[in-house]
């Protein structure tokens, strides 16, 4: 879902907003660049390497993935965190 919400908040951005360059875009616009940057191999590797993630839960790679997911979650919050500062302005 990082794709479509990524693409629709850039649409915004650009035809409500004018393309305007204030840090608070810009860091919204990183968080989702870095989270994008993060799901996208994740979604591969458990794509490709299936058989792994269910194996016990003293395996690294769930340790991996599991600390991939709340790094996933935690810039989720700071995105909503953002989006509220800016509704209200």
């Amino acid at each position: 879902m990082l794709i479509p919400t990524t693409l629709a908040g850039r649409s915004t951005w650009k035809s409500q907003y004018r393309g305007y360059g204030s840090q608070l875009f810009l860091r919204k616009i990183t968080v989702s660049y870095l989270m994008l940057g993060l799901a996208l191999p994740m979604l591969v590797w458990q794509i490709v390497a299936f058989h792994r993630f269910a194996i016990h839960m003293s395996n690294l790679y769930h340790w991996i993935y599991f600390s991939a997911t709340m790094l996933l979650f935690g810039g989720a919050v700071v995105e909503g965190y953002l989006g509220g500062t800016l509704h209200h302005r």
